[in-house]
């Protein structure tokens, strides 16, 4: 009966004698104050003491029961030695009662302490030892005659006194066993969250990389990471209770507004501000954290991970692909200009030459063609990509990418061919939409071997006003888990006989930025020794927002 509140210092004082947790001398004064107060108010409420000695006799052992329970041990001693205390208690009011003309409410009276004892204490045996000690309690005086009561009040109170007593007892036997049962599932319940708890510290705290910070509901600082104080460069005790959610980042940057924050939280990308006045960039995953039951206001999470290394190799990355387009282009463009001179003069020249200056110029439209990727992708990340859109023919748009491209696939004798419509015209941009086209056949030219064949289709479904184009091959085709990579930028297969081939692995990424300015979509479909299908789908009518 542990954590039993009353309200008042003298219920607590009497549940003493209930609480299996209070020393066992202590639980026996409330019978020995009670007993003893009722025996010596007995001559004063115009009782009878008949035996003197009996009474004394019994208030003596009720004086007597807390020495005896302090020298028993209690705790290495069996069970049933529980209930030598109680029965001792009942032979106390039973000598009491035998010395004196006790009332049936005064023996009651001085019943209820080992009864509810003996039924938190020992459970249903408990309840029947207390009936046993009621029914002695009720019948000795009678057996002896000590009393003067009727015949049938007396077989009366010998059946009732009894009877309740047990019905009593082993209602508070069923409650104290649901307590107990209760007690035990809630220590069990509090054991595994203060282990879940400490796991989820030293979770979060051995995360090396990892930046955790708690927040309350007005964005102030509760909780601080290993990984937090190194990020932030300052020990917890400076950041717990004293830092705000906004004093975290530099002051021109944009502030957290939690209040937007939804149910399943956002990721973003922020800036941290330091104490030696360096900025970090970080990726960060801001979610709500559950309030308690007692404290419904919910706080929030941040999760942080520095990405500063990934934010300056990506401006690298953009400074060395624009230089390195911008330095290409102007010499590629003057080895082309100067090819033009040379085919100028072409009945002078002999067919190795002439068959030299077509691997020349094969060559510096590859690298012209890398240049322009390259510079794409420059403007890409630069958020300078726009296209211009105009009506586009597609037909003869696939009819310039094949002609432009059959030297190459007739020099690797690969079969180059198109299956083209009549007419097919959509709004786009007329050069993106070629350098997409480019791409996909000097791809599908790249990863084809002698006697395959590449085919260009184009095809226009009128009533969805979408168009289709393309590029399929009879090459070695591609394994389905590298399918989801391929218009990453800079992928390249694993395979050995895709590294053998010159490529940086822009080109897909190319085509799927440009077909997603234009409102399309891509479609790739491959299967090892088969071959590959890369398709274009386009509005007919042109991106929504018109480039």
């Amino acid at each position: 009966m542990r954590g039993i509140s009353t309200g008042s210092h003298w219920g607590r004082w009497v549940l003493i004698a209930f609480d299996p947790a209070e020393p066992a001398w202590l639980r026996c004064l409330p019978f020995t104050v009670v007993l003893t107060a009722s025996a010596a108010v007995i001559p004063v409420v115009g009782l009878d003491v008949l035996t003197p000695g009996l009474v004394a006799a019994g208030v003596a052992l009720a004086v007597a029961l807390p020495l005896i329970a302090a020298l028993v041990p209690w705790d290495r001693s069996p069970a049933p030695v529980g209930l030598v205390v109680p029965i001792l208690q009942i032979l106390a009011l039973l000598l009491v009662q035998l010395g004196s003309d006790a009332s049936t409410g005064l023996v009651a009276a001085n019943m209820l302490v080992p009864i509810v004892v003996l039924a938190v204490d020992q459970g249903r045996r408990g309840a029947v030892v207390a009936s046993i000690g009621a029914l002695v309690v009720t019948a000795t005086p009678l057996a002896l005659d000590t009393h003067d009561v009727d015949p049938g009040l007396a077989a009366a109170r010998c059946v009732l006194l009894p009877a309740i007593t047990l019905a009593v007892a082993l209602a508070i036997s069923e409650v104290v066993d649901r307590l107990e049962q209760r007690r035990v599932e809630l220590e069990r319940a509090n054991a595994r969250l203060a282990t879940t708890r400490e796991w989820i510290v030293e979770l979060v705290n051995a995360a090396p990389d990892q930046a955790v910070l708690g927040l309350d509901a007005d964005g102030v600082v509760n909780l601080c990471n290993p990984g937090a104080e190194r990020l932030l460069g300052r020990p917890a005790e400076e950041v717990i209770g004293r830092l705000h959610v906004d004093d975290l980042g530099p002051p021109e940057t944009a502030r957290l507004n939690l209040d937007a924050v939804p149910e399943h939280g956002e990721v973003q990308d922020a800036e941290l501000m330091r104490p030696d006045g360096t900025v970090r960039h970080v990726r960060v995953w801001t979610f709500r954290s559950p309030g308690l039951r007692d404290d419904p206001v919910p706080g929030f999470m941040l999760m942080a991970t520095d990405i500063s290394y990934e934010v300056e190799a990506r401006e690298m990355q953009r400074q060395f692909t624009g230089l390195v387009s911008h330095e290409l282009r102007t010499p590629v463009t003057s080895i082309l200009g100067y090819l033009d001179l040379l085919r100028g003069d072409d009945d002078n020249l002999t067919e190795d030459q002439r068959e030299s200056l077509g691997v020349i110029e094969r060559s510096a439209r590859r690298l012209l063609l890398l240049v322009s990727d390259l510079l794409l992708a420059a403007q890409v990340d630069a958020g300078r990509f726009r296209i211009s859109v105009a009506p586009v023919d597609l037909v003869g748009l696939a009819r310039a990418s094949v002609a432009a491209a059959t030297p190459t696939a007739a020099s690797r004798g690969i079969t180059l061919a198109a299956d083209l419509p009549a007419r097919a015209e959509v709004l786009g941009d007329f050069a993106r939409l070629g350098q997409a086209l480019d791409n996909l056949l000097t791809n599908a030219i790249k990863y084809s071997d002698r006697g395959d064949t590449v085919t260009v289709v184009v095809t226009q479904d009128e009533s969805a006003r979408r168009t289709r184009v393309a590029v399929v091959d009879t090459g070695r085709g591609i394994a389905a888990d590298e399918l989801p990579r391929l218009t990453e930028r800079f992928f390249r297969s694993e395979e050995p006989t895709v590294q053998e081939r010159f490529g940086v692995g822009l080109g897909l990424s190319i085509v799927a930025t440009i077909v997603s300015a234009h409102d399309g979509r891509m479609e790739i479909d491959s299967t090892l020794g088969e071959g590959s299908s890369f398709a274009v789908l386009l509005p007919t009518d042109g991106p929504a927002a018109g480039g």
